[in-house]
């Protein structure tokens, strides 16, 4: 996965064009990826269509540069069922994915990108 630069966010942020979702009504166009929080942030506009998908316990998706992601409940969930996300995005049109996302993922970096995958 290739890094992107968008104008409109820090330039001390790595982001990952996000090309679609299977969350309806979401105006997110970009991923940040944190491994510093526990939980993810989404946009305060789109927080409640996050919550719709995730009170019907689906899959959330994310497409990026071609390749789909799939995160089950238990991912975006604690064990106790209490949800795993904010509506407190900082970054407008951005979702950042915490590092609960990762747990069943490794992730590649170096100066050239990023590779992702499931283990």
């Amino acid at each position: 996965l290739q890094w992107v630069r968008p104008p409109s966010l820090p330039s001390h942020t790595y982001v990952l064009p996000l090309e679609s979702t299977n969350v309806a009504n979401t105006s997110c166009k970009y991923v940040v990826i944190d491994t510093g929080s526990n939980l993810t942030s989404v946009p305060k506009d789109d927080y409640f269509a996050f919550l719709l998908a995730a009170r019907s316990h689906q899959a959330i998706t994310f497409t990026i540069q071609g390749h789909t992601f799939h995160f089950p409940p238990s991912l975006y969930r604690w064990t106790n069922g209490s949800l795993l996300f904010q509506g407190d995005s900082p970054l407008k049109h951005t979702i950042v994915l915490g590092s609960f996302f990762l747990r069943t993922s490794r992730m590649y970096l170096d100066p050239a990108g990023c590779r992702w995958d499931m283990v």
